[in-house]
């Protein structure tokens, strides 16, 4: 059997919104009920990687980031029928030779059920004093 043919791009005008959309708001813990207009702004103000089977989007990562010193890594998915084909790793890479490339010292995620991954595929470590960390979280306006 032939392994699929992949191509992951930075460019957003390949992106389909509605397909992260539905994904992010019905299949996400993370952004259960997202609206499309939601998404379309995240997209438009972060540095988005969208994985392709053909023509086909299967897989998005977002960056949230000032291109210089801090990138938060986010909304990493890939569609059920492409997983365990190492695309998910290749996605990842690709987001991180990004980052790399422009030499971004500080990155974040947060996951509630894939820390292994990125910490084996991403070397990605647990915060060394979390008590550090400040969140502000504000009931949302949608």
């Amino acid at each position: 059997m032939m392994s699929p043919n992949y191509t992951i791009t930075r460019n957003k005008s390949a992106i389909d919104v509605r397909f992260v959309t539905e994904f992010l708001s019905q299949s996400s813990y993370w952004a259960r009920g997202i609206t499309e207009a939601e998404v379309r702004q995240s997209i438009d103000d972060s540095v988005c990687f969208a994985a392709f089977c053909e023509s086909q989007q299967v897989g998005f990562g977002r960056l949230v980031t000032d291109n210089v010193t801090f990138a938060w890594l986010c909304d990493v998915f890939v569609n059920s029928q492409h997983r365990r084909n190492g695309l998910g790793k290749r996605l990842l890479r690709t987001m991180l030779d990004y980052i790399d490339d422009r030499g971004i010292g500080l990155v974040l995620c947060a996951t509630v059920d894939a820390d292994e991954f990125y910490i084996r595929y991403g070397d990605f470590a647990r915060l060394e004093h979390p008590q550090d960390w400040l969140a502000r979280r504000r009931q949302s306006t949608r």
